[in-house]
């Protein structure tokens, strides 16, 4: 994720499906600042389980100047990524 044009932002993330595991699991963003989210699944057995509705979901939200480094409420965006697996 990088963001050139904006003030700092919240971000985190939620997954659907409990293998999942997104690294960080959330975090702010300071102008022109980067993150690589790092996402691993544990092992399961697949064809076993339902996976047709399995996503993240990345929501973020603008922090206002002179905020904390912490998550607070206001409009939140999301952005669901689903997810498709190679058995």
């Amino acid at each position: 994720m990088d963001y050139d044009d904006v003030d700092k932002i919240s971000r985190g993330s939620d997954q659907t499906f409990i293998h999942h595991h997104v690294d960080p699991p959330c975090g702010v963003l300071d102008p022109k600042e980067a993150v690589l989210l790092a996402v691993s699944c544990d092992a399961f057995a697949f064809g076993q389980e339902d996976t047709n509705n399995d996503r993240i979901t990345v929501e973020w939200t603008n922090n206002p100047d002179g905020a904390a480094k912490q998550f607070r409420d206001g409009i939140v965006r999301r952005k669901n990524l689903p997810i498709e697996y190679n058995p």
